[in-house]
């Protein structure tokens, strides 16, 4: 998982967190970078990343609501 982080912080343009907001979605963008490193079968990556997703998004919303 570093190794995603990384490439987040790195594609991000500096922070990982804020400036990526401003190029796109910063879920969608961890998630495609998850997508490139899982291995395994089709059905057991999707899953993976559908329940990824959905608590990335759930922690975004929680966030946004706290601030």
């Amino acid at each position: 998982m570093a190794h995603v982080r990384e490439e987040r912080r790195i594609g991000a343009g500096g922070d990982g967190v804020t400036n990526s907001f401003h190029h796109g979605d910063a879920v969608d963008c961890y998630r495609d970078a998850l997508l490139l490193q899982l291995r395994g079968r089709v059905t057991g990556v999707r899953r993976i990343l559908e329940e990824t997703e959905d608590h990335l998004r759930e922690s975004v919303e929680a966030g946004v609501a706290e601030a």
